[in-house]
């Protein structure tokens, strides 16, 4: 990849404290040259929105501010009418980054535009070793399962495989 298209990262934010503070710097240490962070507040009662904006440093970060909780589905909406960027990545609070995250994933999506989506493995925050997930699946039934939860990993996490749906691929890891 010789371009490095511009990405819009969502952080949507509830009282996040100290989570969102260690998100916000492990952002920071992300190695794509060309993202932008869209901090949206969920009418935090905290000061976890003033504590990010005092660390962000060269960080290019956008704030907003809900009058009222809309929750986590409608902070992030609201995040994605200020992302203009090619690319949008939605991001937890309470998340911490690898620096090479947007290269591979942004990699991943540039090398086919069939690809609507692409997830990384996810790890549990209280213990690196054991997945959160590896990519999420519905059953003919209905239910969601979420593959590799809490088991250690493993090369076999490490395939892409098709995910959720028929256009979304898992790669690389959080």
């Amino acid at each position: 990849m010789t371009k490095y298209p511009k990405v819009s990262i969502i952080i949507a934010n509830y009282n996040g404290g100290q989570v969102l503070v260690d998100c916000i710097n492990s952002v920071k240490n992300i190695n794509y040259p060309n993202f932008e962070v869209v901090l949206v507040d969920d009418n935090s009662s905290d000061d976890s929105l003033n504590r990010a904006i005092k660390i962000k440093g060269k960080l290019n970060l956008k704030t907003v501010r809900n009058k009222k909780n809309l929750g986590f589905v409608g902070a992030n909406n609201e995040g994605v009418k200020y992302a203009t960027e090619k690319y949008v990545l939605l991001l937890n609070n309470d998340t911490s980054v690898s620096k090479d995250l947007l290269l591979k994933l942004v990699s991943e999506m540039e090398k086919d535009p069939t690809i609507g989506a692409v997830q990384p493995k996810i790890r549990m925050m209280d213990d690196h070793s054991l997945l959160d997930n590896a990519g999420s699946f519905l059953t003919k039934s209905g239910f969601l399962i979420h593959w590799g939860y809490g088991k250690k990993d493993s090369k076999e996490f490490d395939k892409k495989r098709i995910l959720f749906s028929r256009f979304c691929k898992l790669y690389g890891r959080i």
